[in-house]
This record gives structure tokens, C-alpha cells and sequence, in this order.
């Protein structure tokens, strides 16, 4: 894992999360292809979504 970016709640409805480029210890990653996961629950139910995020610089 390179950076967990949130961890907790958050307001109800579309929620944004932006990922600065830089990994837990705030270094640069090499460029390169990475997996990202999203996963989110409500009133006991939980989804999960996996996609590619491309870092170049």
C-alpha cells in the first residue's frame, strides 16, 4: 500500500477524495500504473470498487 488517503466517516451523499502524488512517508512514488480500492458502507451494507490510477510526472 502506498498511501491510505481516508479512513473514517464521512458526510453523507458524493464525497471527493484527491490523492496529492506522494506515498505515507510524503515521498514520490515512481510514475507508473497504480491500483486504487474504494470502500464504502452504509446502514450495514458495503460495496467495494477497484480501478487504475496512471502517475506521471
Amino acid at each position: 500500500m502506498i498511501r491510505e488517503l481516508v479512513n473514517g466517516d464521512t458526510a453523507a451523499g458524493f464525497t471527493a477524495i484527491s490523492w496529492d502524488g506522494r506515498d505515507a512517508d510524503g515521498d514520490r512514488p515512481a510514475n507508473g500504473v497504480y491500483l486504487y480500492k474504494v470502500i464504502a458502507s452504509a446502514d450495514g451494507a458495503e460495496t467495494e470498487a477497484i480501478g487504475k490510477a496512471v502517475l506521471v510526472r
